[in-house]
């Protein structure tokens, strides 16, 4: 959970890690549900959720026990009142967010665009990072058994990009868009999907995200 000025709630956040591969994506919340839970428990896990048995390690928060226990997992709870629940998940969290804070400086995106940043910073460790069981391959490879094909292209990055809606007859193919990361599907799927931000829009104070598959 981020706080803003006076006490008030920006951004809330879950960030899920492999233990095995160390493959990691954050998501952005807008309530910290049992539901909102299970829905990114499911979307992280994909079908390997449903063929094998899965244990998780939390911080025993109510609401990620009770979605495990809705997916049929084996969840595994911190000891209350610990210093530490589980090293490399903190370590993990603490890693995103200090990226997305570099990212935010980088980009120059304003604060609201946290979890977005975090959200990249979280998929390009998974899919350009060394994976934690076999350095010589990235966390994505090791999860996935796949090579990803994606672009590694910087957060906020300047490119030209195809909307999927098109564009009117009088005028270019392409428009000019800032850079946002990847869309992975449940289970790390990636269908070549790129998420942009309009620099039109941009200019009117607006960040329009958008899906494409051609930059």
């Amino acid at each position: 959970v981020r706080k803003g000025g006076n006490g008030r709630v920006q951004e809330v956040s879950l960030n899920c890690l492999d233990d095995y591969s160390g493959a990691t994506l954050t998501y952005a919340l807008k309530s910290h549900t049992t539901e909102d839970i299970r829905r990114c428990l499911t979307h992280f896990a994909g079908r390997k959720g449903a063929r094998f048995i899965v244990r998780t390690h939390s911080d025993a928060a109510d609401e990620i026990l009770k979605a495990a226990r809705e997916l049929g997992w084996i969840e595994t709870a911190s000891t209350p009142g610990a210093r530490k629940h589980n090293p490399f998940a903190e370590r993990n969290i603490r890693t995103t967010s200090e990226g997305a804070k570099v990212l935010q400086v980088q980009s120059g995106f304003p604060t609201r665009k946290w979890s977005t940043a975090e959200r990249y910073f979280a998929t390009a460790k998974t899919c350009f990072g060394k994976s934690r069981c076999n350095p010589d391959k990235t966390a994505f490879e090791m999860h996935t058994g796949r090579t990803f094909s994606g672009y590694q292209v910087p957060y906020g990055a300047l490119v030209n990009y195809k909307p999927a809606a098109g564009t009117p007859a009088d005028q270019p193919n392409g428009k000019h868009g800032l850079f946002l990361g990847w869309k992975l599907d449940p289970g790390f799927i990636w269908k070549g999907v790129y998420l942009i931000a309009d620099y039109a829009e941009l200019l009117k104070g607006k960040v329009q995200e958008q899906e494409t598959r051609s930059i």
